[in-house]
Parts: structure tokens; C-alpha cells; sequence
């Protein structure tokens, strides 16, 4: 349910022009409902513009009461991000966590952090102080990774927008076969 309301704010997106929304894809992984993807495209005048981050969110039993539990599957050199993929988030952790907190709006914390970062709340604290020491140098070496770790696009394997076409394509077929089945009847 949560996902198609994505969609339709997705599509209003278009309509009004807001690009934010267009970098962020979610998605179902193998049709199941607690393990999602999100892809974000790295935001324009970022060191990860162009890159494609695949983060992958699972939903306990306790959820929305607990938070997501995230992590990046695509390299990045970011400081709140660790080379095991963890990432430090505020609304991923059980202070910054609400229930009422959406995959949109995941996405959209995500997409915040590719576009600035927290120095001061580091996860990775060599990242971390690169990016305060030489800030040039980082730049060019998230650029550098960006290029070799995040260039292709790890899309969903079944993109919701497909899984929702195909299921009205379906039932319109199965409308079609059932008023052909009453037109011989008669």
C-alpha cells in the first residue's frame, strides 16, 4: 500500500515538475513486502551525481513500532556510510525513528544524506575527517568511487509500476474472457 501511494506521488512529481522524487526508485525484492529496495541516483553538484545506491531496507515484525534495518549495497566513500554498507541515519535509529515515517520519506533521508553529508556525526571517522581535512581530495575520491562502484543501475529486479501493469492487463483479460463466456451462454 505504501509503495503505490510512492507511485502516485511519483507521478504528481512529474506532473509539477519536482525532479527530487524521480531520483528515488522503491520496490518489492522477489514480490516480498518486508524486504525493499531503494535506488537513489546521486543528486546533481554531489561527488554521486550519476551514481545509482542501492539501498536494501527490511521490516521486522515490529514494524512501523521499530525501525527499518538499511544498508547500502553499492560502495561509497561518504562518512556516514561504513565500506560494510551501515549507514547513519537519524531516522534509522530508535531516537530519530517514527512509526509514522514512510519509505518516501526514507527515500527522501537518503537522497539528503548523498547530498550532505554529516561530518559531525560520522560513521566512518577516516571518511569523516578527509572530507573536513581536504575536502578537494575527498570530492575526487567520491567521484572516483562513484564512477567505479555505482555507474550501473541495480534497478528492481520487479519494478512496482510493472507488478501493478501487468495485474490490470491481467484482470482486464480475465473481464474479457468472462463477457465472452456469458455472450455464448446466451
Amino acid at each position: 500500500k505504501e509503495l503505490h501511494k510512492f507511485y502516485k506521488s511519483k507521478k504528481k512529481a512529474l506532473k509539477e515538475d519536482d525532479k527530487t522524487l524521480l531520483l528515488i526508485d522503491i520496490c518489492k525484492i522477489r514480490g516480498n513486502c518486508r524486504n525493499v529496495q531503494i535506488v537513489v541516483q546521486g543528486p546533481e553538484d554531489t561527488p554521486y551525481k550519476g551514481g545509482f545506491f542501492d539501498f536494501r531496507i527490511f521490516m521486522d515484525e515490529d514494524y512501523p513500532i521499530n525501525p527499518h534495518k538499511a544498508y547500502l549495497e553499492t560502495r561509497i566513500y561518504h562518512p556516514n556510510i561504513n565500506k560494510q554498507g551501515d549507514i547513519c541515519l537519524t531516522t534509522l535509529k530508535d531516537k530519530g525513528w517514527s512509526p509514522s515515517t514512510t519509505l518516501k520519506n526514507l527515500g527522501l533521508s537518503l537522497l539528503s544524506l548523498l547530498s550532505d553529508p554529516n561530518v559531525d556525526d560520522p560513521l566512518d571517522n577516516e571518511t569523516a575527517s578527509d572530507f573536513i581535512k581536504s575536502p578537494e581530495e575527498a570530492h575526487k575520491k567520491a567521484v572516483e568511487w562513484t564512477k567505479k562502484y555505482a555507474s550501473e543501475d541495480p534497478r528492481c529486479e520487479v519494478p512496482l509500476e510493472k507488478e501493478k501493469d501487468k495485474k490490470k492487463k491481467k484482470d482486464k483479460k480475465d473481464k474479457d474472457k468472462d463477457k465472452k463466456k456469458k455472450k455464448k451462454k446466451e
